[in-house]
């Protein structure tokens, strides 16, 4: 059941406009953001539901879809596969056109397999899915579908980028240690350290895989990194299992830079303290790389939101930033066609995020966004959780450099 807080924030998202309503005929378009409200990830949850309320809000004080509001909708999804696919076929019976994710790979997966299931059974009612937050390769590899569109990273992705800039300033040394939580997602982070390092001229001296949320103890694989002789080591672990690796990697004295791709999520910098000093993060966006504009976006988003943007949060405004760039380019329609905000979607250009030009490959619906690699400082103009620390932009990458190749499983069959 959804909560009295996500149907207050739904009717927010259409306050603007609540006047036009007794002249409106066409449907408005419906977006039901399926996100973790409640349980361990509802601080993450929280995160999209400000970001896209952000971004439809001023969509809609500027005209809507040619005067017609954009109806947006919380679904709490608890972070289960189970619920989440209940809240689906909820949110469908209720006439939502756009399934938007926020959260992990696995709902991810699961609401994008419940949209093209939905879709083939009812081609006259079709709906499109939004990832904004898994980072699964599948989802744009063997599982791609038209009517799906990622608007996260992948470990391909952050992997890169990280190796790029730390080779660059001579952070990553020639001897690297790979840790990451025994799932798919850590498997495909490990996959990715062994395929860049003959382009990034390292050795991977060293592999663990670990059971996830489980482990009290990382002094082992600390000992285990340092003995290999490694100069950096790099994870994609995340919450409790990155937090517990890096004051392990700290209590050891390893000598070695660590590589992160979640240590900007909220909470996890005043958690980690002195111990994330010096780590390195591949970001969907930083302010400080983003200056003037970043700084412009920081306040404005504060200023509507009552807080700065955080983390996997800009995942969620850069989704809807590309939606409504898509539908300003389609007429006005008496009923909804997916198919045809898809393709729109699919040539959508935005040119107005901070750190440089967002826009969507058609061959696999992967977004090709600038990243930016940062390390965490005492020096950086943006502090986080209220610490002394934040994150020091190290390089800015364009959407060209941080792009990777499209995954060749995906075969995407075009309406």
């Amino acid at each position: 059941m959804r909560t009295l807080k996500s149907k207050v924030l739904a009717l927010t998202a259409l306050a603007t406009f609540s006047i036009f309503s007794a002249a409106i005929q066409a449907a408005p378009l419906k977006i039901a953001g399926m996100v973790p409200l409640s349980g361990a990830s509802a601080a993450t949850g929280e995160l999209y539901v400000q970001a896209m309320t952000y971004v439809v809000n001023r969509f809609n004080e500027n005209g809507g879809w040619h005067g017609e509001p954009i109806k947006l909708e919380f679904y709490d999804t608890q972070e289960s596969t189970g619920v989440a696919s209940d809240r689906f076929q909820q949110a469908v019976a209720e006439g939502m056109n756009i399934i938007a994710q926020g959260g992990g790979s696995s709902v991810a997966a699961s609401l994008s397999g419940d949209v093209r299931r939905w879709n083939r059974r009812h081609p006259d009612q079709q709906v499109l899915s939004f990832t904004m937050g898994g980072e699964a390769a599948g989802l744009t590899g063997e599982n791609c579908h038209f009517h799906h569109f990622r608007f996260a990273t992948t470990a391909a992705i952050r992997v890169q980028a990280l190796m790029e800039a730390m080779s660059k300033t001579g952070a990553l040394g020639e001897k690297v240690y790979a840790i990451n939580q025994d799932y798919s997602w850590g498997h495909e982070m490990q996959e990715a350290i062994l395929a860049n390092a003959d382009k990034y001229d390292y050795e991977v001296v060293g592999k663990s895989l670990h059971a996830t949320n489980k482990l009290a103890d990382f002094s082992p694989y600390a000992l285990q990194s340092q003995r290999s002789g490694a100069q950096t080591v790099v994870t994609g672990n995340w919450s409790r299992d990155l937090l517990l690796l890096l004051k392990a990697i700290d209590q050891s004295g390893v000598d070695a830079n660590l590589a992160t791709v979640y240590l900007d999520q909220p909470g996890s910098i005043a958690a980690a303290g002195s111990a994330a000093e010096g780590s390195y993060i591949a970001q969907v966006f930083n302010a400080e790389a983003a200056k003037e504009k970043g700084a412009a976006y920081m306040e404005d988003f504060k200023k509507r939101i009552g807080t700065y943007p955080a983390g996997l949060g800009n995942n969620g405004v850069i989704s809807m930033m590309m939606l409504t760039k898509a539908l300003s380019s389609l007429p006005k329609q008496d009923s909804i066609d997916v198919n045809r905000i898809a393709l729109a979607l699919e040539k959508a250009q935005v040119d107005d995020w901070p750190t440089g030009t967002l826009t969507m490959r058609a061959s696999d619906h992967q977004l090709l966004l600038p990243l930016v690699v940062s390390k965490v400082s005492k020096d950086a103009r943006y502090k986080i959780d209220n610490t002394e620390y934040g994150f020091k932009p190290v390089q800015l990458l364009s959407a060209e450099q941080a792009r990777v190749p499209a995954d060749a499983s995906c075969e995407m069959q075009r309406p």
